[in-house]
Protein backbone atom coordinates (compact mmCIF):
# COMPACT_ATOMS: atom_id res chain seq x y z
CA UNK A 1 0.00 0.00 0.00
CA UNK A 2 1.09 3.86 -0.51
CA UNK A 3 1.76 5.65 2.31
CA UNK A 4 -1.56 7.79 2.15
CA UNK A 5 -3.33 3.92 2.13
CA UNK A 6 -0.96 2.73 5.04
CA UNK A 7 -1.23 6.11 6.88
CA UNK A 8 -5.51 6.38 6.43
CA UNK A 9 -5.67 2.74 7.49
CA UNK A 10 -3.73 2.89 10.93
CA UNK A 11 -5.16 6.41 11.43
CA UNK A 12 -8.73 4.89 11.21
CA UNK A 13 -7.86 2.02 13.39
CA UNK A 14 -6.44 4.16 15.92
CA UNK A 15 -9.28 6.38 16.19
CA UNK A 16 -11.66 3.35 16.42
CA UNK A 17 -9.83 2.20 19.51
CA UNK A 18 -9.74 5.34 21.35
CA UNK A 19 -13.27 6.66 20.14
CA UNK A 20 -15.12 3.28 20.41
CA UNK A 21 -18.12 3.33 18.03
CA UNK A 22 -16.15 5.21 14.77
CA UNK A 23 -15.60 2.21 13.33
CA UNK A 24 -12.03 1.45 11.83
CA UNK A 25 -13.01 2.52 8.54
CA UNK A 26 -14.24 6.06 9.94
CA UNK A 27 -11.84 7.77 7.55
CA UNK A 28 -13.41 8.95 4.58
CA UNK A 29 -10.91 10.39 2.73
CA UNK A 30 -6.70 11.60 3.48
CA UNK A 31 -4.77 13.71 2.10
CA UNK A 32 -0.79 14.31 2.74
CA UNK A 33 0.48 17.78 2.52
CA UNK A 34 3.35 18.41 0.52
CA UNK A 35 6.12 20.40 2.05
CA UNK A 36 7.65 21.38 5.69
CA UNK A 37 10.52 19.64 6.75
CA UNK A 38 9.49 20.00 10.36
CA UNK A 39 6.41 18.20 10.46
CA UNK A 40 4.07 15.51 8.98
CA UNK A 41 0.68 17.45 7.85
CA UNK A 42 -2.29 15.08 7.13
CA UNK A 43 -5.74 16.38 5.99
CA UNK A 44 -8.54 13.68 6.66
CA UNK A 45 -12.29 13.70 6.90
CA UNK A 46 -14.37 11.10 9.03
CA UNK A 47 -17.74 9.79 7.97
CA UNK A 48 -20.17 11.57 10.34
CA UNK A 49 -20.69 10.99 13.69
CA UNK A 50 -21.60 12.83 17.27
CA UNK A 51 -17.78 12.06 18.59
CA UNK A 52 -15.22 14.28 16.66
CA UNK A 53 -16.17 17.11 14.25
CA UNK A 54 -15.79 15.81 10.18
CA UNK A 55 -12.86 17.43 9.03
CA UNK A 56 -9.38 17.52 10.87
CA UNK A 57 -5.85 18.03 10.77
CA UNK A 58 -2.77 15.48 12.10
CA UNK A 59 0.41 17.20 12.55
CA UNK A 60 2.82 15.03 13.77
CA UNK A 61 6.46 15.00 14.76
CA UNK A 62 9.32 13.93 12.48
CA UNK A 63 12.39 11.68 12.75
CA UNK A 64 14.59 14.55 11.15
CA UNK A 65 12.75 17.52 11.89
CA UNK A 66 14.75 20.96 10.84
CA UNK A 67 13.64 22.71 14.37
CA UNK A 68 13.79 19.81 16.66
CA UNK A 69 10.51 20.79 18.22
CA UNK A 70 7.88 18.26 19.39
CA UNK A 71 4.25 18.39 19.14
CA UNK A 72 3.81 17.66 23.14
CA UNK A 73 4.96 21.47 24.00
CA UNK A 74 3.31 22.80 20.93
CA UNK A 75 -0.18 21.11 21.87
CA UNK A 76 -0.10 23.08 25.54
CA UNK A 77 0.69 26.58 23.68
CA UNK A 78 -1.83 25.86 20.98
CA UNK A 79 -4.95 25.20 23.98
CA UNK A 80 -3.35 28.00 25.27
CA UNK A 81 -3.86 30.75 22.77
CA UNK A 82 -6.90 28.89 21.59
CA UNK A 83 -8.75 30.09 24.60
CA UNK A 84 -7.08 33.45 24.11
CA UNK A 85 -9.48 34.16 21.13
CA UNK A 86 -6.61 34.33 18.39
CA UNK A 87 -7.61 33.00 15.40
CA UNK A 88 -6.59 29.57 14.55
CA UNK A 89 -7.45 26.01 14.97
CA UNK A 90 -9.03 24.23 17.39
CA UNK A 91 -6.90 22.15 18.86
CA UNK A 92 -8.76 18.23 19.80
CA UNK A 93 -6.55 16.42 21.51
CA UNK A 94 -2.75 14.99 21.57
CA UNK A 95 -0.72 11.62 21.41
CA UNK A 96 2.03 11.72 23.02
CA UNK A 97 2.59 7.84 22.65
CA UNK A 98 4.98 7.47 18.85
CA UNK A 99 3.98 4.02 18.78
CA UNK A 100 0.52 3.96 17.23
CA UNK A 101 1.25 6.05 13.91
CA UNK A 102 5.36 5.92 14.54
CA UNK A 103 5.50 9.73 15.93
CA UNK A 104 3.45 11.76 18.63
CA UNK A 105 1.20 13.69 16.86
CA UNK A 106 -1.76 15.71 17.74
CA UNK A 107 -5.44 16.59 16.03
CA UNK A 108 -6.90 19.80 15.07
CA UNK A 109 -10.25 20.62 13.44
CA UNK A 110 -9.43 22.09 10.00
CA UNK A 111 -10.04 25.35 8.80
CA UNK A 112 -13.03 25.39 6.57
CA UNK A 113 -13.61 27.22 3.85
CA UNK A 114 -10.67 28.85 3.70
CA UNK A 115 -6.99 29.16 1.62
CA UNK A 116 -3.27 29.57 1.82
CA UNK A 117 -2.58 33.51 2.43
CA UNK A 118 0.23 33.56 0.37
CA UNK A 119 4.17 32.53 0.17
CA UNK A 120 6.73 34.39 2.16
CA UNK A 121 7.76 37.59 0.81
CA UNK A 122 6.24 40.47 -1.44
CA UNK A 123 8.82 40.00 -4.21
CA UNK A 124 7.64 36.54 -4.46
CA UNK A 125 3.85 37.28 -4.47
CA UNK A 126 3.95 39.94 -6.92
CA UNK A 127 4.81 36.93 -8.96
CA UNK A 128 2.37 34.37 -7.40
CA UNK A 129 -0.28 35.93 -6.42
CA UNK A 130 -2.06 35.89 -2.73
CA UNK A 131 -5.25 35.51 -1.07
CA UNK A 132 -5.01 38.55 1.49
CA UNK A 133 -7.90 41.60 1.25
CA UNK A 134 -7.30 44.90 2.67
CA UNK A 135 -8.18 44.27 6.08
CA UNK A 136 -6.00 41.28 6.17
CA UNK A 137 -2.65 43.29 7.77
CA UNK A 138 -5.27 45.01 10.41
CA UNK A 139 -6.52 41.84 11.42
CA UNK A 140 -2.71 40.34 12.24
CA UNK A 141 -2.07 43.13 13.77
CA UNK A 142 -4.90 42.69 16.03
CA UNK A 143 -4.17 38.69 16.29
CA UNK A 144 -0.72 40.39 17.09
CA UNK A 145 -1.69 42.73 19.97
CA UNK A 146 -4.20 40.16 21.95
CA UNK A 147 -1.51 37.01 21.97
CA UNK A 148 0.94 39.69 23.39
CA UNK A 149 -1.16 41.91 25.72
CA UNK A 150 -2.98 38.71 26.96
CA UNK A 151 0.51 37.02 27.87
CA UNK A 152 2.85 39.58 29.21
CA UNK A 153 4.89 38.86 31.77
CA UNK A 154 6.14 40.46 35.29
CA UNK A 155 9.95 39.86 34.14
CA UNK A 156 11.78 41.80 31.33
CA UNK A 157 14.75 40.60 29.23
CA UNK A 158 18.46 40.62 30.58
CA UNK A 159 19.60 38.19 27.73
CA UNK A 160 22.38 39.44 26.85
CA UNK A 161 24.89 36.46 27.80
CA UNK A 162 22.05 34.32 25.99
CA UNK A 163 21.74 36.01 23.15
CA UNK A 164 25.48 36.15 22.49
CA UNK A 165 25.74 32.70 23.29
CA UNK A 166 23.18 32.57 20.27
CA UNK A 167 25.19 34.56 17.65
CA UNK A 168 28.37 32.56 18.67
CA UNK A 169 26.41 28.92 17.41
CA UNK A 170 24.65 30.25 14.81
CA UNK A 171 28.44 31.98 13.06
CA UNK A 172 29.92 28.48 14.35
CA UNK A 173 27.54 26.58 12.33
CA UNK A 174 27.47 28.84 9.34
CA UNK A 175 30.97 28.39 9.27
CA UNK A 176 30.90 24.64 9.45
CA UNK A 177 29.72 23.96 6.04
CA UNK A 178 32.76 23.66 3.72
CA UNK A 179 31.19 25.98 0.93
CA UNK A 180 29.30 28.36 2.67
CA UNK A 181 28.22 30.92 0.30
CA UNK A 182 27.97 34.93 1.08
CA UNK A 183 29.88 34.21 3.98
CA UNK A 184 31.20 38.08 4.53
CA UNK A 185 27.47 38.70 4.74
CA UNK A 186 26.49 36.83 7.53
CA UNK A 187 30.18 37.47 9.55
CA UNK A 188 28.74 41.68 8.84
CA UNK A 189 25.37 40.84 9.97
CA UNK A 190 26.12 38.72 12.97
CA UNK A 191 28.84 41.72 13.64
CA UNK A 192 26.07 44.65 13.51
CA UNK A 193 23.78 42.16 15.92
CA UNK A 194 26.81 42.32 18.40
CA UNK A 195 27.47 46.23 17.96
CA UNK A 196 24.00 46.76 17.96
CA UNK A 197 22.69 45.47 21.38
CA UNK A 198 19.11 45.08 22.61
CA UNK A 199 19.09 47.02 26.20
CA UNK A 200 18.28 45.32 29.33
CA UNK A 201 14.58 45.44 30.16
CA UNK A 202 12.88 44.64 27.00
CA UNK A 203 8.79 43.49 27.60
CA UNK A 204 8.48 39.68 27.79
CA UNK A 205 5.50 37.70 26.06
CA UNK A 206 3.99 34.63 24.45
CA UNK A 207 5.43 34.70 19.98
CA UNK A 208 4.07 32.88 17.63
CA UNK A 209 7.87 32.93 16.52
CA UNK A 210 7.53 32.66 13.09
CA UNK A 211 5.32 35.06 11.90
CA UNK A 212 4.38 35.06 8.05
CA UNK A 213 1.79 34.90 5.25
CA UNK A 214 2.95 31.35 4.72
CA UNK A 215 1.52 30.31 8.38
CA UNK A 216 -1.70 32.20 7.39
CA UNK A 217 -4.90 31.07 6.25
CA UNK A 218 -7.81 33.45 4.74
CA UNK A 219 -11.27 33.42 4.27
CA UNK A 220 -12.78 35.84 1.49
CA UNK A 221 -9.51 38.03 1.83
CA UNK A 222 -9.77 37.95 5.68
CA UNK A 223 -7.36 36.43 8.45
CA UNK A 224 -9.18 32.82 9.07
CA UNK A 225 -6.03 31.36 10.57
CA UNK A 226 -2.19 31.88 12.10
CA UNK A 227 -1.03 28.39 11.99
CA UNK A 228 2.45 26.54 12.84
CA UNK A 229 2.64 27.57 16.42
CA UNK A 230 5.87 24.90 16.71
CA UNK A 231 8.27 27.90 17.31
CA UNK A 232 5.77 29.74 19.81
CA UNK A 233 8.13 30.89 22.82
CA UNK A 234 8.32 33.67 25.53
CA UNK A 235 10.05 36.14 23.89
CA UNK A 236 10.40 39.49 23.10
CA UNK A 237 6.88 40.64 21.47
CA UNK A 238 9.67 42.67 18.95
CA UNK A 239 10.66 39.37 17.61
CA UNK A 240 7.20 38.44 15.66
CA UNK A 241 6.24 42.16 14.19
CA UNK A 242 9.85 42.22 12.77
CA UNK A 243 8.80 38.89 11.31
CA UNK A 244 5.61 40.69 9.93
CA UNK A 245 7.89 43.53 8.54
CA UNK A 246 9.38 41.13 6.45
CA UNK A 247 7.10 38.76 5.59
CA UNK A 248 3.74 40.24 5.31
CA UNK A 249 4.39 43.87 4.50
CA UNK A 250 4.50 45.54 2.03
CA UNK A 251 2.26 44.84 -0.06
CA UNK A 252 -1.09 44.15 2.37
CA UNK A 253 -0.18 47.77 4.55
CA UNK A 254 2.66 50.03 5.16
CA UNK A 255 4.95 49.74 8.01
CA UNK A 256 3.45 52.93 9.97
CA UNK A 257 0.03 52.13 9.48
CA UNK A 258 0.79 48.33 10.99
CA UNK A 259 2.63 49.41 14.04
CA UNK A 260 -0.33 51.92 14.91
CA UNK A 261 -2.79 49.53 14.18
CA UNK A 262 -1.12 46.66 16.51
CA UNK A 263 -0.68 49.37 19.51
CA UNK A 264 -4.15 50.95 19.10
CA UNK A 265 -5.74 47.30 19.50
CA UNK A 266 -3.48 46.87 22.68
CA UNK A 267 -0.18 45.64 21.61
CA UNK A 268 2.76 46.20 23.41
CA UNK A 269 4.12 49.71 22.24
CA UNK A 270 8.05 48.29 22.63
CA UNK A 271 7.22 45.76 20.29
CA UNK A 272 7.31 48.36 17.90
CA UNK A 273 10.62 49.91 18.98
CA UNK A 274 12.77 50.64 15.36
CA UNK A 275 15.54 49.30 16.73
CA UNK A 276 14.26 46.68 18.70
CA UNK A 277 12.34 45.68 14.92
CA UNK A 278 15.36 46.13 13.16
CA UNK A 279 17.87 43.64 14.90
CA UNK A 280 14.85 40.89 15.11
CA UNK A 281 14.92 41.29 11.36
CA UNK A 282 18.28 41.03 10.78
CA UNK A 283 18.45 38.11 12.78
CA UNK A 284 15.69 36.45 11.64
CA UNK A 285 17.39 37.12 7.59
CA UNK A 286 20.43 35.65 9.28
CA UNK A 287 18.67 32.41 11.19
CA UNK A 288 16.45 31.87 7.69
CA UNK A 289 20.19 31.13 6.03
CA UNK A 290 21.42 28.81 8.16
CA UNK A 291 18.05 27.04 8.14
CA UNK A 292 18.18 26.80 4.47
CA UNK A 293 21.77 25.41 4.55
CA UNK A 294 20.30 22.79 6.42
CA UNK A 295 17.87 22.08 3.48
CA UNK A 296 20.59 21.89 1.41
CA UNK A 297 22.56 19.26 3.89
CA UNK A 298 19.24 17.15 4.30
CA UNK A 299 18.35 16.94 0.43
CA UNK A 300 21.97 16.60 -0.55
Amino acid sequence: PSDRELTQRRLGSYLAKRHLGLGEDCVESLRLVPGGQAKRTVLFQLKPKDMLPTRLVMRQDMENSLTGTVVTDEFDILIRVFALGVPMPEPIFLEADPKPLGGAFLIMREVENAQPAGTYFPQERAYLGHTMGPPFAYEVAAALALLHGKTKMDRTSDSGAEEAKMLDELQKEWRSHPSAALTIGMDLGIAWLRANPLPPGRPQCLIHGDVGAHNMMSRDGHLAALLDWELAKSGDPAEDIAQAKMMLLPDTMPWAEFAQAYVEQGGLPAAVDEHAVGYYAVRTYLKHSVLNFRLWDYFT
